[in-house]
């Protein structure tokens, strides 16, 4: 069945606004449209019928009187919008309820934004008021682009504790989605150690004090914590606040990492005048308790041989005296070759000449062969081939880095390891040196690793950082223990 146009209330029988609102319409500088809804049988709305326009809306629209005045908007707007049904239908709504409606609509074929205001002069008919919000429209989607580009984390939060609204970086931090976020109260999120502050921090800015880089943990969708930065002040007309926050996870681990190795090197320091001061004590005992006595002893023989030897050249030497200096040289000689001995002992702790003769692969043969020897372990050694000859051969600081790596190592396992088994190798690579340490004895706790109290670990994690290089210590429960040392070569760091 046709459509028919039908005028609920129309006393006049004519399209003119009713006078009650000429003044109204004529004075506006808005587009205003006075118009009458099309009914079908079923008195659904199905058109839209232009009574009147005003001058306004003939210069915003570029649509003359004559083409709108008595047309239909199916005529008029001819495929200009694809909500026309929902346009109809929202006019439809106002013209037979009387109920006035406000919305922002974008219009096609004028490549504008409205706000448009809808309200009932009488049945059947209504009013359009369009103001053209085009350029605020503008306005709210650069901002809207700026704050969904935007790194940091953007949010709007109500005084009633939750995110109304937040960017995708949070997403891209926390792993929640826009929904999840704003669908639960913010402090759900917080971790509870930080509740106390976080209140507070909301408390001040609803009392319209303004919270800058106040800093708590968020909870991440995979149950991690990070840490936030938050600056935000708040509108109290609007109960609302904004906040600008940044993931600072990474400079929190950064300065605990830094604060763990000053502890370290306060520590190691510490430690290092406490072994240089025991070194000190070693080497005076070893130099009065073995060296002085031995070359006293010397010093003795010496003295009793020049005075036996002072005796007149003309009388001839018994045979028994022969025998007594002969004697007495053999305990002379002995006692330098004790005290030679113990000189070349407290040289090789102080700094094995293997080391300077042969280089360093030999030196690491020999202090494994050394230690499992001592220790009554079984052990294994694998080092490179020499064939290159000096060359070859890693550079003086790192071969000596390595040498007391691997004496600090052994050391440990002797001290706490309980082993039965020492296997040592290295490898020298393209770019680094590669020494592994394995021993079959009790193993290290996590705990261990990282205590800044065990100086022999912290010892080595400084030789090796200062070339640039990593250590790993790995190790488990009655399953021995492994440390891995990589140190870059000279020229590749």
């Amino acid at each position: 069945m046709e459509p028919t146009t039908t005028a609920i209330c129309n006393p006049s029988g004519g399209v003119q606004i009713n006078c009650k609102y000429r003044r109204f319409f004529e004075g506006q500088t808005h587009a205003v449209a006075y118009c009458q809804i099309v009914l079908d049988a079923r008195n659904t709305p199905v058109d839209i019928l232009y009574l009147e326009v005003n001058d306004a809306y003939e210069r915003i629209t570029g649509l003359a009187r004559t083409c709108i005045e008595g047309k239909r908007y199916l005529d008029v707007h001819r495929d200009a919008n694809a909500n026309v049904a929902s346009i109809i239908a929202e006019r439809g709504r106002v013209a037979l309820t009387g109920q006035e409606s406000q919305s922002d609509q974008y219009f096609k074929h004028l490549n504008r934004w409205h706000s448009v205001y809808l309200f009932c002069p009488q049945e059947g008919y209504f009013v359009a008021v369009f103001t053209d919000i085009t350029e605020h429209k503008r306005i709210e989607q650069e901002r809207d682009h700026f704050f969904n580009l935007s790194l940091d984390l953007l949010s709007v939060a109500s005084f009633d504790g939750h995110l109304e609204r937040v960017n995708p970086a949070w997403t891209r931090c926390l792993g929640w989605s826009e929904l999840e976020m704003t669908t639960r109260p913010w402090l759900s999120f917080v971790h509870p150690d930080d509740h106390a502050a976080t209140i507070k921090a909301g408390s001040d800015l609803v009392e319209g004090r303004e919270v800058r880089e106040f800093e708590n943990r968020y909870r991440c969708k995979d149950g991690a914590y990070r840490w936030l930065s938050w600056s935000a002040h708040a509108l109290p007309e609007t109960r609302q606040m904004f906040s600008i926050t940044r993931d600072i996870t990474a400079q929190k681990h950064a300065a605990q990492e830094l604060r763990d190795s000053h502890d370290q090197l306060r520590a190691l320091a510490a430690r290092l005048q406490t072994v240089r001061e025991d070194q000190s004590a070693h080497i005076a005992r070893e130099i009065h308790d073995v060296l002085a006595q031995e070359l006293t002893r010397l010093k003795i023989d010496l003295v009793w041989l020049s005075k036996r030897l002072s005796h007149p050249i003309d009388k001839p030497m018994t045979e028994p005296v022969r025998a007594t200096l002969a004697a007495r040289v053999v305990d002379a000689t002995a006692q330098a070759d004790t005290a030679i001995s113990s000189v070349q002992k407290i040289a090789t702790e102080l700094r094995p000449v293997i080391l300077d003769s042969l280089g360093l692969f030999a030196a690491v043969e020999w202090l494994v062969e050394e230690f499992a020897r001592r220790m009554d372990l079984t052990w294994q050694v694998a080092v490179p081939d020499c064939e290159g000859g000096a060359d070859a051969l890693p550079d003086r600081d790192r071969s000596i880095a390595l040498f007391r790596i691997l004496q600090q190592s052994l050391t440990n396992v002797a001290r706490h390891a309980k082993a039965t088994r020492i296997d040592v190798r290295l490898t020298q690579e393209t770019q680094a040196l590669v020494m592994t340490i394995k021993d079959d004895g009790i193993g290290i706790t996590p705990e261990q690793k990282i205590d800044v109290r065990s100086i022999g670990l912290v010892g080595i994690r400084e030789r090796v950082l200062a070339f640039g290089g990593s250590v790993v210590f790995y190790g488990e429960t009655g399953r021995g223990t492994t440390v891995t040392v990589r140190i870059p070569l000279e020229g590749t760091t």
